[in-house]
Protein backbone atom coordinates (compact mmCIF):
# COMPACT_ATOMS: atom_id res chain seq x y z
CA UNK A 1 0.00 0.00 0.00
CA UNK A 2 2.76 2.52 0.98
CA UNK A 3 4.40 2.12 -3.17
CA UNK A 4 1.12 2.62 -4.61
CA UNK A 5 -1.00 -0.50 -4.25
CA UNK A 6 0.84 -2.60 -6.16
CA UNK A 7 0.90 -6.06 -4.59
CA UNK A 8 -3.26 -5.21 -3.80
CA UNK A 9 -3.60 -4.67 -7.60
CA UNK A 10 -1.39 -7.88 -8.24
CA UNK A 11 -2.89 -10.39 -5.80
CA UNK A 12 -6.57 -8.88 -6.71
CA UNK A 13 -6.15 -9.79 -10.32
CA UNK A 14 -4.44 -13.16 -10.01
CA UNK A 15 -6.97 -14.65 -7.50
CA UNK A 16 -10.56 -12.47 -8.15
CA UNK A 17 -11.95 -12.24 -5.00
CA UNK A 18 -15.15 -12.19 -3.87
CA UNK A 19 -14.48 -10.51 -0.78
CA UNK A 20 -11.75 -9.37 0.85
CA UNK A 21 -10.71 -8.18 4.72
CA UNK A 22 -7.37 -5.73 4.57
CA UNK A 23 -6.03 -5.43 7.61
CA UNK A 24 -4.33 -2.57 8.19
CA UNK A 25 -2.77 0.14 10.88
CA UNK A 26 -3.90 3.69 10.98
CA UNK A 27 -2.59 7.03 12.72
CA UNK A 28 -4.43 7.92 15.69
CA UNK A 29 -5.48 11.68 16.10
CA UNK A 30 -6.02 12.50 19.58
CA UNK A 31 -6.42 16.50 19.07
CA UNK A 32 -9.31 15.75 16.50
CA UNK A 33 -10.63 12.52 18.65
CA UNK A 34 -10.23 10.12 15.49
CA UNK A 35 -8.30 7.34 16.22
CA UNK A 36 -8.06 6.29 20.29
CA UNK A 37 -5.13 4.12 21.85
CA UNK A 38 -7.11 1.78 23.58
CA UNK A 39 -10.79 2.69 22.31
CA UNK A 40 -11.16 -0.46 20.11
CA UNK A 41 -11.23 -1.79 16.22
CA UNK A 42 -11.39 1.19 13.77
CA UNK A 43 -14.72 0.64 11.55
CA UNK A 44 -12.97 2.67 8.95
CA UNK A 45 -16.47 4.49 7.36
CA UNK A 46 -14.24 6.55 4.81
CA UNK A 47 -10.86 7.44 3.45
CA UNK A 48 -9.12 8.94 0.64
CA UNK A 49 -9.35 5.92 -1.39
CA UNK A 50 -13.19 4.64 -0.59
CA UNK A 51 -16.47 4.92 1.34
CA UNK A 52 -17.40 1.47 3.55
CA UNK A 53 -19.81 -1.04 2.29
CA UNK A 54 -22.61 0.11 5.17
CA UNK A 55 -23.57 -3.50 5.35
CA UNK A 56 -19.93 -4.10 6.25
CA UNK A 57 -19.58 -1.65 8.93
CA UNK A 58 -22.69 -2.50 10.83
CA UNK A 59 -21.89 -6.36 10.15
CA UNK A 60 -18.57 -5.44 12.55
CA UNK A 61 -20.33 -3.13 14.84
CA UNK A 62 -22.51 -6.52 15.45
CA UNK A 63 -19.68 -8.61 15.71
CA UNK A 64 -18.16 -6.42 18.27
CA UNK A 65 -21.14 -5.63 20.30
CA UNK A 66 -22.26 -9.76 20.13
CA UNK A 67 -18.56 -10.54 21.45
CA UNK A 68 -18.00 -7.86 23.69
CA UNK A 69 -14.53 -5.84 22.07
CA UNK A 70 -14.84 -2.23 21.72
CA UNK A 71 -15.27 -0.16 18.34
CA UNK A 72 -14.90 3.33 17.32
CA UNK A 73 -15.85 5.06 14.20
CA UNK A 74 -12.88 5.98 12.21
CA UNK A 75 -12.40 8.31 9.00
CA UNK A 76 -9.11 8.86 7.17
CA UNK A 77 -7.04 11.31 5.11
CA UNK A 78 -5.34 8.65 4.02
CA UNK A 79 -6.04 4.85 2.10
CA UNK A 80 -5.43 1.41 2.22
CA UNK A 81 -5.28 -1.26 0.04
CA UNK A 82 -9.12 -1.63 -0.08
CA UNK A 83 -8.86 1.53 -1.81
CA UNK A 84 -7.84 -0.27 -4.60
CA UNK A 85 -9.86 -3.79 -4.16
CA UNK A 86 -12.76 -2.73 -4.33
CA UNK A 87 -13.03 -0.87 -7.48
CA UNK A 88 -11.33 -4.13 -9.38
CA UNK A 89 -13.59 -5.86 -11.82
CA UNK A 90 -17.49 -5.33 -11.38
CA UNK A 91 -16.25 -3.83 -7.68
CA UNK A 92 -15.63 -6.04 -5.18
CA UNK A 93 -16.65 -6.25 -1.81
CA UNK A 94 -14.36 -5.39 0.48
CA UNK A 95 -14.11 -4.34 4.42
CA UNK A 96 -11.04 -2.32 6.43
CA UNK A 97 -10.40 -4.59 10.06
CA UNK A 98 -7.75 -1.85 11.39
CA UNK A 99 -6.73 -0.45 14.47
CA UNK A 100 -5.03 2.91 15.35
CA UNK A 101 -1.35 3.79 16.12
CA UNK A 102 0.94 6.55 17.20
CA UNK A 103 4.58 7.01 15.30
CA UNK A 104 3.54 5.10 11.97
CA UNK A 105 6.16 4.40 9.75
CA UNK A 106 8.58 5.05 11.72
CA UNK A 107 11.08 2.27 14.37
CA UNK A 108 9.11 3.41 17.19
CA UNK A 109 5.46 2.34 16.62
CA UNK A 110 3.09 2.28 19.35
CA UNK A 111 0.17 0.22 19.72
CA UNK A 112 -2.90 -0.55 22.38
CA UNK A 113 -2.07 -4.62 22.95
CA UNK A 114 -5.41 -4.56 23.86
CA UNK A 115 -6.76 -3.54 20.25
CA UNK A 116 -4.57 -5.82 18.84
CA UNK A 117 -5.69 -8.97 20.70
CA UNK A 118 -9.54 -7.22 20.59
CA UNK A 119 -9.15 -6.87 16.55
CA UNK A 120 -7.84 -10.22 16.15
CA UNK A 121 -10.60 -11.62 18.50
CA UNK A 122 -13.15 -10.32 16.13
CA UNK A 123 -11.64 -11.23 13.25
CA UNK A 124 -11.31 -14.50 14.10
CA UNK A 125 -14.96 -14.75 15.24
CA UNK A 126 -15.97 -13.22 11.55
CA UNK A 127 -14.10 -15.29 9.65
CA UNK A 128 -15.77 -17.93 10.77
CA UNK A 129 -19.02 -16.33 10.78
CA UNK A 130 -18.94 -15.30 7.19
CA UNK A 131 -20.42 -17.58 4.09
CA UNK A 132 -21.10 -17.81 0.84
CA UNK A 133 -25.09 -16.88 1.83
CA UNK A 134 -24.00 -13.61 4.03
CA UNK A 135 -21.63 -12.73 1.28
CA UNK A 136 -24.17 -12.76 -1.28
CA UNK A 137 -26.59 -10.58 1.20
CA UNK A 138 -23.99 -8.55 1.68
CA UNK A 139 -23.57 -7.50 -2.12
CA UNK A 140 -27.35 -7.73 -2.55
CA UNK A 141 -27.30 -5.11 0.25
CA UNK A 142 -24.94 -2.69 -2.01
CA UNK A 143 -26.59 -2.64 -4.99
Amino acid sequence: EEVGCRGAQTITNKIHPDFAVVLDCSPSDYKNHNGILGKGVLLRVKDANMLAFKSLINYQKEICEKIDVPYQYFISMGGTDAGMIHKAYDGILTMTHCICAKNLHTGSTIMDIDDYLNAKKALVYMMKDLNEELIESFKEGNR
